[in-house]
């Protein structure tokens, strides 16, 4: 068999690819060229890519939570708790996200928010 380790699909190395197509990590090995087909085929679909907003919790008055994503304006929701707030920033998030991505529209970067007290007379 002709030994083929494609350095393209490694990010660890030979021995990284080996031990993910061999299942073993004790020795060097040769690969299969039809094993990397498969292990390329697997590689070729997209990966889900983590992206990681700032947001800003508010406390309301009347109780409860709002939260804004300074990156996604479009992103707004609330919670009668902490954690509900945010778990409903995630789910918002997400949608917002899919939406951008389907119809081809830039994710931008996260852009954290900067507060500053501002005193005025009244």
């Amino acid at each position: 068999m002709d030994c083929f380790v494609p350095r393209a699909l490694t990010g660890l190395g030979p021995e990284g690819l080996v031990a993910m197509t061999m299942g073993h990590h004790s020795s060097r090995r040769c690969i299969n060229p039809s094993s990397v087909l498969l292990l390329g085929g697997a590689f070729n679909r997209q990966m889900p890519v983590s992206h990681s907003f700032s947001v800003i919790l508010e406390q309301q008055p009347g109780g409860g939570f709002t939260v804004l994503v300074p990156a996604l304006p479009e992103v707004v929701t609330e919670g009668d708790t902490e954690s509900e707030a945010l778990a409903n920033a995630e789910e918002a998030i997400r949608a917002v996200l899919e939406y951008r991505q389907t119809h081809g529209l830039a994710i931008p970067a996260d852009a954290p928010p900067e507060i500053r007290l501002v005193t005025v007379a009244a």
